[in-house]
């Protein structure tokens, strides 16, 4: 009897019994959201590790020590962002901006930048746990500042977070 295996591929493999490979998570700006190249891209100030189980439905999440954090430099044009977080236990402050916000991961985050700059965004994790678990984050520019931004020497002038217009 000839083989038919070969012959009954369509598509996948149907002796496959396994699911499709789930695609990467795309974090927008960041690089390796979620963590599904172990923690690639991502620095950190010690106590920072990847977990196999994820917590927001990829392969990866990453593990982070109290007290510790993991961030991704990056140069941010003028305009508004926003963080989120799909998958976490409780215990991450966002990090955005250079700035420790003391808002908790679970509540997405939006900040200004007034000129474009190299900064840290991510995560710390807060005193009480050994391990707080944070996966499929995701940095996304929300607006770019609108043609009317009044700059002063060269840096968008903000008034309680908002960007200041002006109207010819």
């Amino acid at each position: 009897m000839p083989s038919l295996g070969p012959s009954l591929k369509i598509g996948r493999d149907i002796f496959n019994s396994g699911p499709p490979p789930v695609p990467p998570f795309d974090g927008v700006l960041f690089n390796n959201g979620g963590f599904e190249t172990d923690i690639v891209g991502w620095g950190q100030n010690g106590g920072v590790f990847s977990w196999s189980a994820a917590a927001g439905g990829g392969v990866n999440a990453a593990a982070v020590s109290a007290n510790n954090a993991f961030y991704q430099d990056i140069i941010l044009a003028a305009g508004t962002y926003r963080l989120t977080c799909e998958g976490s236990t409780v215990g991450g402050l966002w990090l955005a901006g250079d700035t420790l916000t003391g808002i908790p991961i679970e509540t997405p985050y939006e900040f200004v930048v007034d000129i474009e700059a190299a900064v840290s965004n991510g995560v710390y994790a807060i005193d009480g746990s050994p391990d707080y678990f944070f996966d499929n984050l995701k940095l996304e520019l929300v607006t770019p500042p609108p043609a009317n931004a009044v700059t002063y020497n060269g840096v968008l002038v903000t008034d309680l977070g908002e960007i200041v217009t002006h109207t010819p």
